[in-house]
């Protein structure tokens, strides 16, 4: 069941489909109540059948969820509310625009390039000091369990963030029902060997899990990861991974020895906690945090596939309103909302299915736009032997024969068919060169006409020159010709080919 335009936990009103899984939904909302309006939300929806509401496995689910909505950390994103419908768990998870880890990865992989070595240090070294923040805590410390690709946010700072903590004690309330699907491939490939045992989660299982991480960011691949559940598990247990080959790389040999130890299968010769692996790779990192957090910020801007915009859209259009009258209390109002419109704030209602959808379609319009360009080019290109250089051809009759003709004065008058001229200065613009270049412009008007078309003896064209040699008007004769469609042609030709004259003169052009 989609959650889109409905009212979830009470105060979270879902926009929009962000992303579709087979055990995940995640859709863009926004808070409606009175402390955060207009403030975006992520909400996920998770497919796992919870089963038996009373079961123990369940009142530890819910006893975690309720410990972790109270974890603050700019490593870890926030989750703000949870909750079971239709027997289905529930989050609502503060969000900011960014990439998850994977894509950032598959951006790499299509280039055939590995990903930066000092930019997985980087972000491998701020994942374990918020896991070793996470792993002391003195309220209640968390170890996560389920550290893949896909649970690392890059948001637009350039800090990574874990996500999803608490699903490990999810999917132990539906592991039995998910394994014979074969969900759990990913995440048994990331898992500490004694975990695929059935061991309990711990702090060198997280240690081994990040260790691993930064193996398949440098290597471009996860070499536990096989064709089938079994076949992981097996690899898992017994392989060893290949030491890595990066002869570009000064310290590539310093870190195929951090990560032997890491990702040893007895967890007692591996690092006992995460700040002692951090430590170990600090010799390694190079850069200040602040640099690579921004060398990060750039990519995750240039590789994001999430329309932003969109985000920004939304909490620049509730800011500039109100809360509705009903969340101006401090209560939250869990049915007073469903009959709300689900864009309260001035929003469109016609959003995207998707934001994946609504990139999609920035780029095919963005396409399409520049094949209009190239068609307007081509148009343009093809008026050059057309238009433009009768046109030409016509001026610079015009001007040669106001040269030509400086010291000859024709007394005859022009045969019939041909162009009359009269002009302002001395009878030159007569010149038989003249006649010759204003045929052109006459054969020109001559294709407006229709054998079939009445039309009355002896009409023809005026064309009126300023002093500056444009054209100023353009007169037909008989003025009756104006109304038809021949008179319609032979004004737009007439303005169409930019005629101009060397002087203030008046061209008369037979059209019969």
């Amino acid at each position: 069941m989609s959650l889109e335009n409905s009212l979830v936990l009470g105060r979270y009103r879902v926009l929009w489909l962000l992303d579709q899984k087979k055990l995940s939904r995640s859709y863009i909302a926004r808070d409606e109540s009175a402390e955060a309006f207009g403030s975006p939300v992520l909400i996920k929806q998770f497919m796992h059948d919870l089963g038996d509401q009373d079961a123990p496995a369940m009142h530890a689910l819910r006893d975690e969820m309720s410990a972790l909505s109270h974890l603050r950390h700019a490593g870890v994103v926030s989750l703000l509310d949870y909750g079971v419908l239709g027997e289905r768990l529930v989050t609502a998870s503060a969000h900011a625009p960014g990439a998850s880890l994977s894509v950032l990865c598959e951006y790499f992989a299509r280039r055939q390039r590995p990903f930066p070595p000092h930019l997985a240090v980087y972000v491998v070294r701020r994942l374990l000091q918020t896991l070793h923040h996470c792993h002391t805590r003195e309220a209640r410390s968390f170890v996560h369990g389920r550290i893949t690709l896909g649970c690392i946010h890059v948001p637009a700072s350039g800090e990574p963030q874990l996500t999803d903590f608490g699903l490990a004690s999810l999917e132990d309330v539906a592991a039995e029902a998910e394994s014979q699907l074969g969900f759990f491939q990913t995440r048994l490939s990331f898992a500490a060997p004694e975990v695929t045992r059935g061991e309990t989660p711990t702090v060198r299982g997280d240690t081994y899990s990040l260790a691993l991480l930064l193996y398949r960011l440098l290597a471009g691949s996860n070499p536990f990861r096989g064709q089938s559940i079994p076949e992981t598990l097996q690899r898992v247990l017994q392989l060893t991974p290949a030491p890595l080959v990066m002869p570009e790389w000064e310290h590539c040999a310093q870190m195929n020895a951090i990560l032997e130890r890491a990702l040893s299968k007895d967890p007692a010769l591996r690092h006992q906690t995460c700040l002692e692996l951090s430590d170990e790779l600090s010799n390694l990192q190079i850069g200040t945090y602040d640099a690579l957090a921004e060398s990060l910020a750039t990519l995750v801007r240039s590789n994001s596939n999430g329309d932003w915009r969109q985000i920004a859209r939304l909490t620049r259009s509730v800011s500039k309103s109100q809360p509705p009258r009903e969340l101006r209390g401090s209560q939250r109002l869990a049915g007073a909302l469903e009959s709300a419109p689900a864009f309260v704030s001035g929003l469109l209602t016609a959003q995207p299915r998707s934001v994946s959808e609504h990139t999609v379609r920035d780029r095919e319009n963005t396409e399409r736009e520049q094949l209009r360009a190239k068609r307007r080019r081509k148009r343009r290109m093809a008026m050059l032997p057309t238009v433009l250089l009768p046109a030409a051809a016509i001026i610079l009759g015009l001007f040669l024969g106001r040269l030509g003709g400086a010291g000859a004065v024709s007394s005859a008058p022009p045969a019939r068919g041909a162009a009359a001229v009269t002009a302002a200065a001395p009878p030159t613009a007569a010149d038989p060169l003249v006649i010759s270049a204003v045929s052109v412009l006459q054969a020109q008007l001559r294709e407006c006409l229709d054998p079939n078309e009445r039309r009355e003896l002896g009409s023809k064209v005026e064309l009126e020159f300023g002093a500056g040699g444009q054209l100023s008007e353009v007169r037909l004769w008989p003025s009756e010709l104006t109304q038809t469609r021949l008179g319609a042609c032979l004004l737009k030709r007439a303005w169409d080919t930019g005629v101009s004259a060397p002087a203030a003169m008046s061209l008369v052009i037979p059209i019969d």
